[in-house]
């Protein structure tokens, strides 16, 4: 659980993002099956988006990242 979310802490805070498969290799399960409804609250609400390997703050998200972080508690 804890490092489930440290990936995502410090994936976010990349400019790249997390990696999807990366987040599977490491914990098998995917990130959708433990994050699909805070990420796709987050797209809704602009301050994510998907990209080619999984997902990343857009400038809106990053401007309120602690809050958006915050969603990724476990």
């Amino acid at each position: 659980k804890e490092k489930m979310e440290e990936f995502m802490f410090l994936g976010l805070r990349m400019t790249d993002g997390t990696d999807a498969g990366e987040f599977e290799r490491r914990f098998g399960r995917s990130l959708e099956s433990v994050y699909g409804d805070v990420i796709r609250r987050h797209i809704r609400q602009g301050v994510a988006e998907r990209t080619q390997k999984g997902i990343r703050l857009t400038a809106r998200g990053i401007d309120v990242s602690n809050y958006v972080l915050a969603d990724y508690l476990l």
